[in-house]
């Protein structure tokens, strides 16, 4: 009986551990698209200097204060009931690595195309609804990871 709790309370846990990387990663997917979506018109230079300046600053917020984009990451803390093999933490372990790689690649290409879409915007003094939509999109999904990252949390390792 006590085999059969355990191994239903780790099938539990991977499934949390899923819907939780899941949820973690499409947040700032659906935080772009949503501003996207909302967003309409044009928007003058000072929208794209301000844009070119922030969008940097929640990078350097994410790289720097949560390590977001190093590999020296580990991961969350086992609860202390379910004792999990050394296969088993491996795997675990890859997949928890798999999942902040992923999700820090796809926030990353959302500030950086925002970036690049304010610069473009700077560099020939007009701009669309696209690159309003766009950059709008950016910041959404930006301060959306800073929120997912500070609620999740990201351990970080001594080395």
């Amino acid at each position: 009986m006590i085999d059969e709790n355990l191994e239903r309370a780790r099938r539990l846990f991977w499934l949390g551990k899923t819907l939780l990387a899941l949820s973690a990663i499409l947040l700032p997917i659906v935080a772009y698209l949503f501003a996207a979506l909302l967003v309409d018109g044009t928007a003058e230079k000072e929208y794209y200097e301000a844009v070119s300046q922030i969008l940097p600053v929640l990078l350097l917020a994410l790289a720097i204060e949560q390590r977001y984009f190093t590999q020296g990451q580990s991961m969350p803390e086992f609860p202390p009931d379910l004792d999990f093999n050394p296969a088993e933490t491996r795997r675990l372990a890859r997949w928890y690595t798999r999942a902040a790689r992923i999700y820090a690649l796809m926030v990353l290409l959302a500030l950086g195309l925002g970036e690049w879409i304010a610069v473009e915007v700077l560099a020939d003094g007009s701009s669309t609804t696209a690159d309003l939509k766009n950059t709008a999109g950016s910041l959404a999904a930006g301060f959306t990871a800073l929120i997912v990252t500070a609620l999740v949390g990201t351990k970080q390792t001594a080395e």
